[in-house]
């Protein structure tokens, strides 16, 4: 029987209980001859959740907020997590992956802001006198979830 390995950096994002959903269809060498679909599979996506927390670095200068971060390399931890810590090694695309940022404005409440792939994030808002930004690792649909969490700048003075 064929294995197929998927490294977790080519994994579209997760569920918003840290699973990977998948299916598969088997196709013939020539390509002329395709399976039905398999069933939808679920499985926990170890290499994704429960991230070490990063510290973070939020600047805010004439209108633009900053933020600059380290994505963790060792998922996986902490007391919630099950089974052994996974490290990533990327070769080339050390500790790339993307990232789900949301900001808080005046303590109001989270809005999503956008998805990243680099350890920064930029953007421009005027009118506020503080934020504060949690960023996590990427899941579908993008929304607050503790198992991805990464970074949280807590309150940021905008003045």
């Amino acid at each position: 029987m064929a294995k197929f390995v998927i490294p977790v950096e080519k994994l579209g994002p997760p569920n918003e209980e840290g699973q990977q959903l998948f299916r598969f269809r088997i196709i013939s060498a020539d390509r002329n001859r395709f399976s039905q679909y398999s069933t939808l599979f679920a499985i926990d996506s170890t290499g994704q959740i429960f991230p070490s927390l990063s510290s973070a670095c939020a600047i805010y200068a004439t209108g633009v907020l900053n933020i600059y971060w380290n994505t963790p390399s060792i998922y996986n931890v902490g007391a919630s997590a099950v089974g052994a810590s996974v490290l990533h090694n990327h070769g080339t695309d050390w500790k790339a992956h993307d990232v789900d940022i949301f900001i808080s404005w005046d303590s109001g409440t989270f809005e999503y802001q956008g998805r990243t792939r680099d350890n920064s994030f930029s953007v421009v808002k005027l009118g506020y006198t503080t934020a504060r930004v949690i960023g996590q690792m990427a899941s579908y649909p993008p929304e607050i979830n503790n198992i991805f969490e990464i970074f949280d700048t807590g309150t940021v003075n905008l003045v």
